[in-house]
Formats: structure tokens, C-alpha cells, sequence
């Protein structure tokens, strides 16, 4: 799929998240039943909506997140994703408090005209991507005790039943290859012998009846007959496999489908090449970008900084009472530093005053300078 598809399934998933958090809004009091039991089940129907609305949305920006391309807007939607999963696994805690473990959704799947396969939880992957690192230290830490106490990683459970196993004699292995090939022998007579019977059957029937004769008519709808049933079963017979591949219980032996799911998974991999190309870029680019930032406006920057702060000693040491001058205490840098001395003893108020009196003096500059120019 391209750049574009998911761009498209993220508007949808964004228009069906908006409409979510409408339909979200706690129901009024008319409309609420006045009994306790009809008051459950109202709630009960309530939020088995909300979580398969949630569960849909949940499985869209997954898809989103993954294979989108712009580093940023991956950033984004993964916060979008995260905030879905925490509202998702608190409704599935609700509904477990109202209805149990196991709740029937049939009607609400029914309203929604979805089928059963949306109920399936998909685990993010992001889950395994972002702790690959992890994952592969572990493993090869699983590896090296594996291999220092002599285990197979393969197959434990297999290495342990060959073990216990006793090993077969080469008379057992000749009686076992005998008992197999008289059976085969056996199966391939007696198909010999049934089709020789019906031969002989068939050829019987006309020495009895004499001569097969039949005019053209009654041929044709023998002929008719014979293929109409032959290709109403081949229909059948495609029928029932398509469905049963539909429902999940049967698995598609296409070599069309099997080329598309490679497809598929070429196209995800290229996708996530190029994923790990862009987010490395943007670190780089974030990280120039920063050390440019230090280098140019960082001296102005500081120099903004010690003004301000000499400007605050200054002004505390004109509010203080006499006698009581000198430097105010500076917080370490635990302590916030230089960001919390700027902001003690400074409320909203004081500094709503403070910009009001700034205003104020700017006018009365303005005002006088007029006044100059006038005179």
C-alpha cells in the first residue's frame, strides 16, 4: 500500500475517534430506566458499544503507526495510540465489572454490521520493535546458558522424548516395512478385483438385455444430466471451501493469495527500512539543529539570563526592609537553579501587575514623545 492509503485510513480513524468521544458523552437522566437491573444492562449495552468502537479504532491506527513513513507523524500517532489502548483497557475493565469475563457482543457487532474477526486483539508491534535491542541481548544470553549446560534451543521438549525412546532393531524396522507393503499389495488387488466385477457386470446386463440402443433424444439429456450434475458438484464442492476460508477454518491453497502475502510482507519490510532511515535522519537533524541553537543563541541567550537575574537581586533588594538587604538564597541545582529562583515569590497576579505597568510606562514614553514632536 502506499503513502497515501494510510494517510487516508489515519483521516478516517481521526473522524471515527472524534465521533467516539461524542458518542462518549454520559448519557441524561431521561433517559436512564428506573430500575437498578434495567440501569446495568442499559450500562451493560452501553459500553459493549464502546468497546468494539474502540477496539476497531484501536486496530486501524495500530496499521497506522506502522507502516506510515514520516518520523513526526509516526511520534503523534503513537501518542494517539497509547492514550486508545489506556481509554480501551479501562472500558474492558468496566465490562468485566458489569458483565463478567466473557460478554455476548452479537447484538452490538449485529448494529455495526461488522463481522466476528473485529473482535480480534491485535498486540501492537511496536511493542517488540522498540525493545529489539532488549530481545536480542536477551537471546543471546538464553543462548549462552543453553549452550554451557548442553541443551539443544531447537527443540527441549523433542531431545527429551528421544532419550526415553528405545532405539528399534533392524528385524523390528524389515517387519514394520513388510506389514506396510502386504497392506499396499492388499489394497491394490482388491481395487483390481472390483473394477474387473463391474466390468463383468456391465457386460452381462447387455448380453442379457441385448444390443445398448438408444435414440438421439434420450442420449442428449443422459449427456445433459450427467454434466449438469458433475458441474453443480464442482460448484459445490468451491462454494463450501470459499466459505470455510471466509470463517478462518480452512486454510487457501492459491498461489495468487500466497504471491500477495509475500507481497506483502516485501513491501512491510521495505516500509520498515526506510522507517528506521527517516527516524535516524531526524535525530541527526535534531541533534545539529541543537548543537546550532547552543552555538548561536546560546551566548545571548545567557546574557538574557544573568540580566534578568542580577535585574531580580536588584529589585529584591530594593522591596526589602531596612536592614534586612543582601543576596536572596539561591535554590541548587536539584532545586530547579536559576529556572525556580526566577519564579519564586512571583504569582499570576504579580505578574499580570508587573506586564500592566510595563504597558503603561511604554504609553506614557509614547504619549511624551508626541507631545515633543508637537511642541
Amino acid at each position: 500500500m502506499s503513502n497515501q492509503t494510510y494517510d487516508e485510513l489515519l483521516r478516517e480513524v481521526m473522524i471515527d475517534l472524534r465521533e467516539q468521544i461524542d458518542f462518549e458523552q454520559p448519557p441524561s437522566k431521561d433517559i436512564l430506566p428506573k430500575d437498578k437491573i434495567e440501569q446495568k444492562k442499559f450500562f451493560k449495552q452501553y459500553y459493549c458499544g464502546l468497546y468494539v468502537r474502540y477496539l476497531m479504532i484501536l486496530n486501524k491506527l495500530e496499521d497506522c503507526y506502522d507502516q506510515i513513513l514520516q518520523p513526526q507523524k509516526r511520534e503523534d500517532v503513537k501518542r494517539v495510540l497509547e492514550s486508545t489502548i489506556i481509554r480501551f483497557l479501562n472500558v474492558r475493565s468496566i465490562l468485566i465489572q458489569l458483565g463478567g469475563e466473557y460478554v455476548d457482543l452479537d447484538d452490538v457487532l449485529v448494529d455495526l454490521k461488522q463481522t466476528p474477526e473485529v473482535l480480534e486483539i491485535n498486540v501492537p508491534r511496536y511493542f517488540k520493535e522498540d525493545d529489539e535491542k532488549e530481545i536480542k541481548r536477551r537471546d543471546i544470553l538464553m543462548n549462552i546458558l543453553l549452550e554451557r549446560h548442553g541443551i539443544d534451543d531447537q527443540s527441549l521438549a523433542l531431545d527429551m522424548m528421544e532419550d526415553n525412546l528405545v532405539p528399534m532393531t533392524i528385524q523390528e524396522a524389515v517387519l514394520i516395512i513388510q506389514t506396510n507393503e502386504r497392506g499396499r499389495q492388499g489394497r491394490q488387488s482388491t481395487k483390481y478385483k472390483r473394477d474387473l466385477k463391474k466390468r463383468e457386470e456391465r457386460v452381462r446386463k447387455v448380453v442379457e438385455h441385448g444390443e445398448f440402443q438408444m435414440d438421439r433424444s434420450k442420449a442428449a439429456a443422459l449427456v445433459q444430466k450427467i454434466y449438469k450434475g458433475y458441474i453443480t458438484r464442482k460448484k459445490t464442492r468451491q462454494m463450501i471451501k470459499e466459505e470455510l476460508e471466509f470463517l478462518g477454518m480452512a486454510e487457501s491453497d492459491s498461489v495468487e493469495k500466497l504471491s500477495a502475502l509475500d507481497r506483502i510482507s516485501k513491501t512491510r519490510a521495505r516500509r520498515k527500512l526506510i522507517q528506521a532511515q527517516n527516524k535516524s535522519e531526524l535525530q541527526h537533524q535534531r541533534k545539529e539543529t541543537r548543537e546550532r541553537i547552543i552555538r548561536d543563541e546560546g551566548p545571548r541567550i545567557e546574557e538574557d539570563m544573568h540580566d534578568a537575574i542580577i535585574e531580580k537581586i536588584i529589585l529584591y533588594r530594593e522591596s526589602a526592609a531596612p536592614g534586612e538587604g543582601g543576596l536572596p538564597s539561591f535554590p541548587s541545582e536539584e532545586d530547579g537553579g536559576s529556572k525556580r529562583f526566577m519564579l519564586e515569590g512571583e504569582s499570576n497576579a504579580d505578574l499580570d501587575a508587573q506586564k500592566a505597568a510595563e504597558k503603561k510606562a511604554k504609553k506614557a514614553k509614547k504619549a511624551a514623545a508626541k507631545k515633543k514632536s508637537g511642541g
